[in-house]
């Protein structure tokens, strides 16, 4: 997720999405103009499924792109995160696959207090699409980010992207099964600074970059398990 879109979040509203849902828990999904992007955001395009997969899509009505974006409606705190994929598609240069922590809309300063993990080149197709994030809890550090790039292939079957969220580190990992594609362990020296240490709650999009309208008709993401293991007090 860029810096220098909060504003346009601060208004935004949340409708309910009806029957099983991605883990037994409440998500929310966004109907709203802005960032990141920007992009029109759209509530039927979060969807799910007998199973309670969640499906977000990138659709064309109206001569009009929309975007997905749902939201968890709880905050989560230290702990263990788990997205699975049931695959990567090729996503190209300009489409952002995010599964992320942020504070909730209007209390937010941009550039803090975030953790990311995002398949993206941000428009660039020589650029790594993997890529793991980390915006410092204090302001005053919020040009200094930790960041990871990474390559992680397209391809068919299941994909798993974690994170152990700890006070005084962030473990990431992407695997495929028993193979790990990429891990990273962000550890600075300041970590109460650095690192966020408050409840967050946890969003997934799926969006355009830059508003970029695509040229042929992106492919579904279909999320197929959420899981989160809180730290021990």
């Amino acid at each position: 997720m860029r810096p220098g879109w909060l504003a346009v979040l601060c208004a935004v509203l949340l409708a309910g999405c009806a029957g099983p849902q991605l883990g037994e828990l409440n998500w929310l999904s966004q109907r709203r103009h802005g960032g990141p992007g920007p992009n029109q955001f759209d509530n039927r395009n979060v969807w799910h499924d007998e199973e309670g997969r969640m499906h977000l899509a990138i659709v064309k009505r109206g001569g009009e792109w929309s975007c997905a974006e749902a939201v968890l409606g709880q905050a989560l705190g230290f702990g263990r995160y788990e997205f699975e994929i049931e695959k990567l598609p090729d996503l190209g240069a300009d489409l952002v696959l995010g599964f992320f922590n942020y504070p909730s809309y209007g209390t937010a300063i941009d550039g803090t207090n975030e953790i990311d993990v995002e398949i993206a080149r941000w428009g660039n197709p020589a650029q790594p699409n993997g890529n793991f994030t980390v915006w410092p809890a204090d302001p005053a550090f919020s040009k200094q980010r930790g960041h990871h790039g990474f390559e992680v292939p397209p391809g068919d079957g299941p994909v798993q992207f974690r994170f152990d969220w700890q006070p005084n580190a962030i473990d990431f990992e992407v695997a495929q099964g028993q193979t790990v594609l990429a891990r990273w362990r962000y550890a600075p020296d300041n970590p109460l600074a650095m690192i966020p240490q408050r409840p967050l709650p946890v969003m997934i999009n799926y969006w355009l970059f830059e508003g970029r309208k695509p040229k042929a008709r992106p492919p579904e993401i279909v999320v197929t398990a959420f899981r989160y293991t809180p730290r021990p007090r």
